[in-house]
């Protein structure tokens, strides 16, 4: 995970998820400054699988600019893509 504070620029890797079968890097969508890590995935990583969008969240950031985040797909739009 990474450190909070840190900064990173859209597209760079912050950190790398593993399953049985492969591992696969994380990329920061925006340019941005991580705010808070979820240290409670060390010990129960599972949950990222289990609850993703409340007690598995990875990290918290604060985007360096409003303009990149309209750039990103909406639920909808990722869903169709991945789906």
């Amino acid at each position: 995970m990474p450190e909070v504070g840190r900064s990173y620029s859209a597209g760079e890797t912050f950190g790398v998820v593993e399953s049985v079968k492969a591992a696969s890097d994380l990329f920061m969508p925006v340019d941005c400054e991580v705010i808070e890590v979820n240290t409670a995935l060390e010990q129960t990583p599972e949950t990222v699988n289990q609850d993703p969008y409340e007690a598995g969240w990875m990290i918290r950031i604060k985007p360096s600019s409003a303009d990149q985040l309209a750039a990103l797909l909406s639920p909808d739009a990722y869903g169709k893509l991945t789906g």
